[in-house]
């Protein structure tokens, strides 16, 4: 149910999110996106995520005036991030499953 989810929130194919996927680096979610895409699985899944660390896995705010040119460096050099941390689709499956079992 996640992947497909996730597929459809972020209107890619479901072809192109399994468990490995990381959402951040692979899918290209970052910024303002991320929040969203966070919040919306936060109130999808029945998810606390107040205390999520949106600045490890998507970097600054899209709001933020230097956001735009460092998703523009990344995106002429080829670099997808390399200084955030992968956000895996597991660790979102893992974070539902440990609500559910609580």
């Amino acid at each position: 149910r996640l992947i497909k989810w996730i597929a459809d929130f972020l209107g890619v194919s479901p072809g192109k999110v399994s468990v490995s996927t990381k959402v951040n680096l692979d899918l290209g979610v970052d910024g303002e996106d991320g929040v969203d895409l966070i919040r919306a699985f936060g109130k999808e899944f029945d998810v606390d995520v107040s205390n999520f660390p949106y600045d490890r896995y998507f970097g600054p705010e899209a709001s933020n005036p230097f956001g735009f040119f460092r998703t523009a460096l990344r995106f002429f050099t080829g670099r997808k991030g390399t200084d955030l941390q992968p956000l895996y689709v597991s660790d979102l499956v893992n974070i539902v499953q440990k609500t559910t079992a609580n």
